[in-house]
């Protein structure tokens, strides 16, 4: 089996493969902690495997880790049986699977989004330390149908339910 982040989001460093259980951290890059992970595992076609997030802060919600077989749907797992512990059963014609904290939304959501609503106009918020520009979208006050907001733990969400705005 071999476990990486190497796609758009992936977020997670593997402490132990051993067999059928894997050991993850997260991958705190330039940060002091992030509650965020998003991994794939593949060549597990048939095997049920473990996987333990190894930090005191990772959790997961009562609905467990979000799983993919795809990279594109999503579906909770379930509850877990710890709060960092998870088991998947990968189908024998199953070989790869995407597992992370909350639905993935990534730029290309991002820029699908926009592509169908001409009328919000893209200006930039600010500069990221890391030089990537901060997004700022203004949307017309005629097609306003609320704001959305929240802390990062709230984001993932809030921005799948920001993808069903009715703006033109």
């Amino acid at each position: 089996m071999h476990i990486d982040a190497d796609f758009p989001g992936g977020n997670i460093l593997v402490e132990q493969l051993d067999g059928d259980r894997a050991v993850l951290r997260p991958d705190w890059r330039d940060s002091s902690w992030w509650f965020y992970w998003y991994f794939r595992a593949s060549g597990a076609a048939g095997r049920t495997v473990r996987f333990e997030l190894r930090d005191p802060n990772w959790v997961l919600s009562a609905l467990g880790p979000c799983v993919s077989t795809d990279g594109e749907t999503w579906a909770w797992l379930g509850p877990p049986e710890a709060v960092n512990t998870f088991t998947y059963a990968f189908a024998p014609a199953v070989d790869a699977a995407w597992f992370t904290i909350g639905l993935p939304y990534l730029e290309r959501h991002l820029r699908a989004f926009l592509a169908a609503r001409p009328a919000i106009r893209v200006a930039t918020l600010a500069v990221s330390e890391r030089g990537r520009p901060i997004e700022h979208l203004e949307i017309p006050a005629e097609d306003k149908a609320g704001i959305l907001g929240g802390n990062a733990a709230k984001l993932l969400a809030a921005c799948q339910l920001g993808d069903g705005l009715a703006v033109p």
